[in-house]
């Protein structure tokens, strides 16, 4: 039996967590191509659906920032960044994130 699901817009929000450039150079090459590639589809997708994003980055003095390849697909205007530790206390992240814009 296949089970299906619909992503619905007004209630999603895509994370992106601490793709840092130390954490990416200690991953398999083959594992760090496929997670890119992954990311970088995911992020086409949100942006044609208008679904916010938010991106966390862990110590990234000592882990590096953001890497380029997903750095450079994420739109300015509606990226929230946020420390990781941040993203598992808060109650509802779209929710913060709407008040914010308030």
């Amino acid at each position: 039996m296949e089970t299906s699901f619909q992503i619905e817009r007004e209630k999603a929000v895509l994370v992106i967590i601490d793709v840092q450039e130390a954490l990416v150079k200690a991953m398999d090459s083959g594992v760090a191509r496929n997670l890119i590639r992954n990311l970088q589809t995911l992020i086409a997708f949100a942006k044609e659906m208008g679904i916010p994003m938010v991106m966390t980055e862990q110590y990234p003095r000592g882990l590096g920032m953001t890497i380029p390849e997903i750095k450079q697909g994420l739109p300015s205007l509606r990226l929230k960044r946020f420390p990781s530790a941040a993203v598992a206390s808060m109650p509802s992240m779209r929710d913060s994130m709407a008040q914010e814009e308030d």
